[in-house]
């Protein structure tokens, strides 16, 4: 099972809640990647092997051959029913994509189901992870659960009773159930920080040119125009191409706009006063030189009032 989808979609949860039905009748052994500076070879295998009385962890230690250890491991999930849930698979090492294509190639002959998490949206076309998933989605025994945003009607139901307009957070949290249920769970109307610390850590994972990218489009606005967006920051089509990648910016027709304007929110409240003028100083020169931006008063009144331009505010 490829369970995949945006950061805070629910992938967890969903699997979470499947392997509770579930733990009556068949072992769960859960393993998960972790996004280390310096990737330890085959973690997760670390954690199953904990929770396997079989040989594994001894083979470990002693440093044994992948071979062996794949072996032990496909020889484990043969002999006893049971789930294997690998977590956050975007984040795994070659030696551990190695190991869930040795596995996922093998599942149809065991008693188990085997389980990957992933963040779609953080797979580039040259993501090690994307071999993996060319492997094994050609093979009878996969099957794919992409995760989807909620409704409209979803967020309207998990508001109830609350006086929120159900429509708007919508809009603004882009129907995520993160962003949503912590909003929902703040008492002050202020934007939650782990809203903030989650946005903040997948930015810190980007490139500085591509930092540099977020804090310009950020100031922009919602609708960030590729033109307008090259003027700013003299983007690099790599670095638009990062974000991108990382799904923090997407392409919508002819322009590019933040997943969530919660993203954007919090990138915008980063940036420090005398930058975040600048860059609407920048961006005020830029629509004026737009042929479409130029038009826009309402919004180059807003970037020039940010500027701290007074005489551009009044210009007509």
């Amino acid at each position: 099972m490829l369970v995949s989808g945006e950061a805070g979609i629910g992938k967890t949860t969903l699997v979470n809640w499947f392997t509770r039905q579930r733990s009556g009748v068949a072992r769960v052994l859960w393993e998960a990647c972790d996004a280390m500076f310096t990737p330890r070879p085959l973690g997760p295998l670390y954690d199953m092997a904990a929770q396997m009385p079989g040989h594994v962890l001894g083979l470990l230690d002693v440093n044994a051959t992948r071979s062996a250890l794949f072996t032990a491991v496909l020889a484990e999930l043969q002999g006893c029913r049971s789930i294997a849930v690998f977590e956050d698979v975007h984040w795994a090492d070659e030696a551990t994509l190695d190991l869930l294509r040795f596995l996922g190639r093998r599942m149809g002959r065991t008693a188990a189901l085997l389980i990957m998490t992933y963040r779609d949206d953080e797979l580039g076309p040259q993501h090690p992870l994307r071999t993996v998933l060319g492997d094994l989605v050609t093979l009878p025994t996969t099957r794919r659960v992409p995760l989807q945003r909620l409704t409209a009607t979803a967020v309207r139901t998990l508001i109830g009773s609350r006086a929120i307009d159900a429509v708007a957070l919508h809009r603004q949290t882009g129907g995520n159930p993160f962003f949503i249920t912590e909003i929902l769970a703040s008492t002050d109307g202020s934007l939650p920080p782990s809203i903030r610390d989650a946005v903040l850590a997948r930015t810190a994972r980007l490139s500085l040119s591509a930092r540099a990218v977020l804090q310009a489009a950020a100031v922009i606005g919602p609708r960030i125009e590729s033109s307008v967006l090259a003027e700013v920051v003299c983007a690099e089509t790599t670095a638009v191409d990062e974000c991108l990648a990382m799904g923090m910016l997407l392409v919508q027709g002819a322009a590019l706009t933040f997943r969530h304007e919660l993203a954007r929110q919090t990138i915008l409240d980063a940036i420090s006063p005398p930058h975040k003028m600048a860059l609407h100083r920048m961006t005020l020169d830029a629509l004026k030189a737009s042929s479409v931006g130029r038009h826009d008063l309402s919004r180059l009144a807003h970037h020039a009032e940010a500027a701290g331009d007074r005489d551009a505010v009044l210009e007509r």
